[in-house]
């Protein structure tokens, strides 16, 4: 049994005194006991990480140590090595202490280049490793504002943040002239349109920066980073309702996949599955849809969010086929609190969640219920409801209380039109797939038709 003992306490134990002698004793244990822990850590971490980067650093803490027993030569030999996988994979901080240590220990005799040179490579890696670094503060900058989209619901321009940032940082050609550079600059990006679902904007600009950094050899050093945009590219074409090209995409995963690092296969593969079958369900293929990800769900090494988006995804396809009691099994077997959902996920998922459990409670029978679930999602999200990028939500909302009040008002021509004049649609191919399903599970009833088979009518499958 774990227990929390007081430093007192501990004395007394392992000394039977609370002495200076067994407080000096107790100190010098705990100071070797706490470097073996950091050595072992460093140790399993090396052992670990098994990519390109972690070769380099292993490579370098092997010069260090041959150098530091003068065997010069063979030291050079692992610099140059180093070096040239360096500079391959655009390592540039490792880079930076590369050429700090062929600096300190210049020799002619085993240096592809004069000091002169050396010292000019280390000044460009260090103009590079800088713009790396900045790019990742504004990173950072920019996901503390998402947060507070995603946790809190508030309204927020990123865009105009982030143009801001890469302005004061002096980032503007330097993005367009290293491909690797440009290939974060992507990912902060989608995080941006993450923020605003705006997957439209968003769609242009990612093939085209897909393409230039396919016409240069970064992905054929970079497998890993390949299979990533990869998945951002069908995952953008699948909310802009392009199955079909989507689809295509995730086959170029799983040919990747197949020379992939295990840590990457584990990563990515139920990532694919998940896409792939949603991409299939809006295809019509339901059946095949349930299947596969009744399977994925079951992946021992899922990620938590992939097996919380793989369960409410599985639980709406049991819906789509109308066994109303599967899917609200699924939900159930989530089995974790709103707090922790939240804390987790998100306010954004929860939101989700909720609605998805008030339709679920309606088709069960219970309207009631679901008509309570409703009033508490109202009350319980009212700031992001009034938010921008939730205006159409709400309106469901509000429609669907009115529909659960009024049975029979949903075929009425009035509510038709009410319906239709509630939305401010900009065309189908633009609108968000989430808030489409909404709408349609809203026309089925109004249309006496199948929610699946409305759905798929308005997805132009």
């Amino acid at each position: 049994e774990q227990k929390n003992l007081a430093k007192e306490d501990i004395l007394q134990a392992l000394y039977d005194s609370e002495s200076a002698n067994a407080k000096n004793a107790y100190h010098t244990i705990r100071k070797r006991l706490l470097k073996e822990i950091n050595d072992f850590l460093y140790l399993k971490r090396s052992d670990i990480d098994q990519s390109k980067s972690g070769e380099v650093n292993k490579s370098l803490i092997l010069v260090e140590h041959l150098l530091d027993h003068q065997l010069v030569k063979l030291a050079w030999k692992h610099l140059i090595k180093a070096e040239k996988l360096a500079s391959e994979r655009e390592f540039n901080q490792q880079l930076v202490w590369i050429y700090d240590l062929q600096i300190k220990n210049f020799d002619a005799s085993y240096s592809e280049n004069s000091l002169n040179e050396i010292v000019a490579l280390r000044l460009a890696a260090n103009a590079r490793f800088q713009e790396d670094e900045s790019l990742k503060i504004i990173g950072s900058l920019v996901k503390q504002e998402l947060d507070q989209i995603i946790l809190k619901g508030d309204d927020i321009d990123l865009q105009s943040i982030t143009d801001a940032l890469i302005k004061q940082f002096e980032l503007e050609n330097a993005l367009f002239k290293r491909p690797k550079l440009l290939f974060n600059f992507v990912f902060l990006t989608r995080t941006i349109m993450l923020g605003r679902k705006d997957y439209s904007s968003f769609e242009g600009f990612l093939l085209n920066s897909y393409k230039r950094l396919s016409r240069s050899d970064f992905f054929t050093k970079n497998n890993a980073d390949h299979i990533k945009i990869l998945y951002v590219v069908a995952h953008t074409l699948y909310r802009n309702k392009k199955f079909d090209i989507a689809i295509e995409y995730l086959e170029k995963i799983l040919a990747d996949l197949d020379t992939a690092t295990k840590g990457t296969y584990k990563r990515f593969y139920p990532k694919y599955l998940l896409l792939y079958s949603a991409c299939e369900n809006m295809k019509g293929n339901l059946d095949f849809s349930i299947e596969l990800l009744s399977e994925t769900v079951q992946i021992s090494y899922l990620e938590k969010s992939d097996y919380l988006n793989g369960s409410l995804n599985l639980a709406v396809y049991y819906f789509e086929k109308e066994e109303y009691k599967a899917a609200n099994q699924t939900l159930i077997n989530i089995g974790k609190t709103d707090l922790w959902l939240e804390k987790n996920m998100g306010k954004e998922w929860r939101l989700k969640k909720h609605i998805i459990e008030a339709i679920f409670q309606f088709e069960l029978g219970n309207p009631d219920l679901a008509f309570d679930r409703i009033i508490s999602i109202e009350r319980g999200f009212t700031a992001l409801l009034k938010t921008r990028k939730y205006n159409k939500v709400a309106v469901f909302l509000s429609l669907i209380k009115q529909y659960l009040n009024e049975p029979l008002i949903v075929k009425t021509e009035s509510f038709f039109e009410k319906v239709e004049g509630s939305f401010d649609w900009v065309g189908a191919e633009f609108e968000d797939l989430q808030e489409m399903s909404y709408y349609a599970w809203l026309k089925s009833k109004m249309q006496s038709r199948k929610f699946y088979e409305v759905l798929l009518e308005l997805m132009n499958v």
